[in-house]
């Protein structure tokens, strides 16, 4: 949401000249209060962007105005008043945060953040950790959910957001890069950091787990005769130097877990003569293993090998030995999806 780039030049009652920008969609005619941000930073020559808004709008919306509207207004002469309407001056900057803010209040449907978009952490936060500051609980929730719905918290979600990602990758026809298509975790994790979203944190670390150091999204969109497209990158200097060493640790865990990987497994009843299923039990775990290395994403390789009949099919082994060792599989996922707070110590 832009502000009109159009300045009014005003005398403050101290005869000091601002520049003033009246907002091109959030002026109303009949509002009967006005807030006035800065358009960037705190420089003495900054403009000002103003906000014609209705009071009960923002006392609906935000608990901390609310509580500032329901005081009586000064005397004559001792508020500040702009075409004689009391005027709330605000520190956040007008087009970052209090645009945005203002416009998902008179319009509960609106968010100006998309999903699955790369930046939307970035973007989000000022705004995010504003909504906490003002107290605004309905917007609060509805962006967290938007975030959340970014980074699950469970293993079925996971797997739906991956899928997701997976194909519009494969589909895009765009000439976008493929980091500028999925969320971005580096960012992610400072967001949940910042404003206490700490549910994304186990989905966030594993997905920045899977991604080389050296791929640095930056990097990627500095040179772009030199981009990677099919490449997923991340904001590596974004990250504290508490989220690297909770990174390693998790990277070490997850290592040790690929390097000690097995599958409990006992001869079914039904079970081909010799010993050909424990042939396929072996190779599964071997072939497994050099995938999880490869990839560095044990969920995603534990996930193909146990769709239904791709261990009978590609490792020769009967039908219920096949089904066990998807079992194991499956709870093995889970098991890893469950523990990774602890992996990572989050």
């Amino acid at each position: 949401m832009q502000v009109d780039s159009s300045p009014v030049v005003h005398e403050s009652s101290s005869g000091e000249v601002l520049k003033q920008i009246l907002h091109k969609s959030l002026w109303y005619s009949d509002g009967n209060i006005v807030l006035i941000a800065p358009l960037w930073g705190s420089e003495p020559q900054t403009p000002f962007v103003y906000f014609r808004v209705h009071k009960s709008i923002l006392a609906c919306q935000s608990k901390v105005f609310a509580d500032m509207l329901s005081f009586p207004e000064p005397a004559d002469g001792l508020m500040e008043m702009y075409d004689g309407l009391p005027v709330v001056r605000l520190p956040d900057l007008a087009d970052k945060v209090i645009a945005p803010l203002l416009g998902v209040m008179y319009n509960q449907w609106y968010l100006p953040h998309k999903m699955w978009k790369a930046t939307t952490p970035l973007e989000v936060q000022e705004v995010l950790a504003a909504a906490q500051k003002y107290e605004m609980e309905n917007l609060c929730n509805r962006i967290i959910s938007h975030i959340l719905a970014d980074w699950p918290c469970s293993l079925g979600s996971w797997d739906l957001a991956e899928a997701r990602h997976s194909l519009l990758t494969e589909c895009d026809d765009s000439d976008d890069p493929v980091d500028d298509l999925v969320p971005e975790p580096a960012s992610a994790i400072v967001l949940a950091r910042t404003c206490d979203i700490r549910d994304i944190l186990p989905a966030a670390f594993y997905s920045l787990a899977r991604i080389r150091t050296e791929d640095d999204y930056d990097m990627n969109h500095t040179f772009p005769d030199d981009m990677s497209y099919l490449t997923r990158t991340a904001r590596w200097k974004l990250l504290s130097l508490d989220d690297i060493q909770h990174l390693n640790r998790g990277r070490d865990q997850l290592e040790i877990l690929v390097r000690d990987l097995k599958f409990k497994w006992t001869r079914t009843p039904s079970c081909f003569p010799g010993n050909a299923c424990a042939v396929a039990h072996k190779e599964l775990v071997r072939q497994v293993k050099l995938e999880a290395y490869d990839s560095r994403d044990i969920l995603a390789v534990l996930w193909k090998f146990s769709s239904p009949g791709v261990v009978v099919r590609e490792f020769t082994c009967c039908v219920a030995c096949g089904d066990e060792l998807l079992v194991k599989m499956r709870d093995k996922r889970m098991n890893i999806w469950d523990n990774l707070r602890a992996y990572f110590k989050i």
